[in-house]
């Protein structure tokens, strides 16, 4: 399409959407890296329990608590929440 050229409305409608678009893709990929960050949280938390003769059924409660909560904080750790006073 040679010589073709962008009308002022459709590049203000242009900007527009990547004006509205922007916050949603950034908690996008928030939300991404928080899942990341948990899984890869889950897999460290049961290779290290499961580290010599331990195998995936013999974990505990309490060892899959201290999982879970690697998770947690994993996650958590993308969206900057910290453990502080209000």
């Amino acid at each position: 399409m040679a010589g073709h050229t962008t009308t002022p409305l459709v590049a203000r409608l242009k900007h527009r959407a990547r004006q509205v678009m922007a916050p949603i893709l950034n908690e996008v990929r928030k939300a991404w890296k928080a899942v990341y960050a948990g899984v890869v949280a889950f897999l460290t938390g049961v290779i290290s329990i499961t580290a010599g003769d331990v195998t995936f059924t013999e974990i505990n409660t309490n060892q899959w608590f201290v999982i879970a909560l690697a998770v947690v904080v994993a996650a958590g750790g993308v969206y900057k929440i910290t453990n502080k006073a209000a």
